[in-house]
């Protein structure tokens, strides 16, 4: 697309995306088709699909458009070609961590395969919240 770009109308958009990208872990590959509108008229500028090599189609679309003078970027994600897929689990890992914990913590444990769910308050609890797991002393244990 720079290439085409000869007047440098998209160079600032390009550079954006090529940040997002570079943030993506290594093992996911991204294409962007130009062209990837499917007639959705309020779309400004890009649109596209998400895909998946576990999946038959596509589970995700969206786009940018405009909220009045405000712009913006929305998608949405496909639920059924992600069951099929087999990404739907039955063992539901979803860890409590109390109100107050750190940032740094929390991005460790979902690195770890955890799906976290933060306190809204200090008098939250991981029932409220339909944890399975709360973390206690640094480590997750099951409710």
């Amino acid at each position: 697309m720079k290439a085409f770009d000869q007047w440098g109308l998209i160079t600032e958009r390009l550079a954006a995306f090529e940040e997002i990208v570079a943030a993506l872990p290594h093992d996911i590959m991204i294409t962007l088709d130009p062209t990837e509108l499917h007639g959705f008229e309020y779309q400004t500028w890009l649109g596209f699909s998400l895909f998946s090599s576990e999946a038959s189609g596509e589970i995700g679309r969206g786009g940018s458009y405009l909220i009045g003078e405000e712009p913006a970027i929305g998608f949405s994600v496909y639920v059924d070609p992600l069951i099929d897929a087999g990404f739907a689990r039955n063992d539901r890992r979803r860890l409590f961590l109390p109100y107050g914990t750190d940032a740094a913590t929390a991005g460790w444990l979902r690195g770890k395969g955890w799906v976290t769910v933060t306190a809204l308050d200090p008098d939250d609890t991981a029932e409220r919240q339909i944890c399975t797991h709360i973390l206690k002393d640094g480590s997750p244990t099951r409710v």
